[in-house]
This record gives structure tokens, C-alpha cells and sequence, in this order.
């Protein structure tokens, strides 16, 4: 398609075929990325139906092309923490809970699965204020709030382990044994049974 333009002097000039318009390009922005939300609920969609069927590398391959044409969207990152929860990948089912939250942080299943991938690297303390968190969203939920009672009796226990390696720490009469003991306090900050 071509358009008459009028320079200056009042006379007609052509423009070039293949010059873009700015609202051929908006358009095109608009349906790219219309496109692109189509293709990734497709995949997303894929990757649930892989899950479910137990192909959790399939399902994470899925879950990640959706996400890589939409980087922001909380539901797939969450479902993908679910998948790397299962396969035991728990640093790479942390990060994607945590960028879950951080796209919507009011999202009650994304605080439950991140609460569960701290609980699962040994960060029971934020465990429990995850779970704490999502209940507030949810005070009616018998799941949160057994995994919360959970959480607490494993930071309870913690605790426990904590006073019980600083009174060896402090029976101990060689060297050796208070650094192991000293080792073994420090572990329990972050450790689970």
C-alpha cells in the first residue's frame, strides 16, 4: 500500500512500500503478544497434562517455553516450583516460588508452595511465616493449617537442637569437641529432621 504525502512545497510524494506505519506496528505488538498469551496458556496446559502423567521433564520444558513468552506469569512459575518440588531440584523450586510471590504476593497457592520449598532447604522459620501468610489469605483452610502445625513443631525442634548443641558445646572439654559442636549449632540454623 502506498500513501500521497505532501512535502513543503505542496507537492505530492510517495512513500516507500515497505515503511512502516506506527499503528501498523501497534497492531502488531498487540497481536504479537495476544499471540504469544495464546501460545503460552497452550504450553502451560501441556505441561499440567505432563505433570499430572508423571513426565516431569517434559512438564518443566513446557512450563519453561510458556514462561519464556511470558516471563511474569505467577501461575506457571508456581506450577513449575510444584515440578521441581517433585524431582527434588529444591534450589531451582525455591527460586521459581519466590518469583511466584514476587509477581503476586496476595496469592495464597503461591505462599503454600513456597512455604513448602523452604520448609524443603531447611528454611523452616520462613517456612512457617510463608505458611502463616498464606492462612491469613485463607483462615478457613485445614491444609495451610495443618502444614503450618508442622512447620512450627519442625522449628520447635529446631530450637530444641540448638539449646542441646550449645550445652554440649559448653560440657565439652577438648578442642576438637567444642569445634564439632560448634559446626553442628551452626548447621542446626538451617537444618530440618
Amino acid at each position: 500500500m502506498q500513501f500521497q504525502l505532501s512535502n513543503k512545497q505542496g507537492v505530492a510524494t510517495k512513500r516507500a512500500p515497505k515503511t512502516p506505519s506506527i499503528f501498523q506496528d501497534n497492531n502488531c505488538d498487540v497481536e504479537d503478544e495476544q499471540s504469544n498469551v495464546l501460545e503460552s496458556t497452550r504450553l502451560a496446559d501441556v505441561g499440567v497434562m505432563n505433570a499430572e502423567a508423571g513426565n516431569y521433564d517434559a512438564a518443566i520444558t513446557s512450563f519453561r517455553q510458556a514462561l519464556f513468552l511470558q516471563p511474569k506469569n505467577f501461575k506457571v512459575l508456581e506450577m513449575l516450583a510444584q515440578v521441581y518440588l517433585e524431582t527434588d531440584q529444591l534450589l531451582l523450586a525455591l527460586q521459581a516460588a519466590e518469583a511466584a510471590v514476587q509477581e503476586n504476593e496476595r496469592w495464597k497457592e503461591g505462599l503454600q508452595t513456597l512455604a513448602r520449598c523452604q520448609r524443603e532447604v531447611g528454611e523452616v522459620h520462613l517456612a512457617q511465616e510463608s505458611f502463616e501468610k498464606a492462612l491469613r489469605l485463607d483462615p478457613e483452610s485445614d491444609e495451610l493449617r495443618e502444614e503450618l502445625l508442622e512447620a512450627q513443631a519442625l522449628v520447635s525442634e529446631l530450637e530444641e537442637k540448638k539449646k542441646r548443641q550449645m550445652a554440649e558445646l559448653q560440657l565439652a572439654s577438648t578442642e576438637s569437641e567444642q569445634e564439632v559442636h560448634r559446626c553442628v549449632y551452626h548447621l542446626c540454623h538451617r537444618a530440618h529432621s
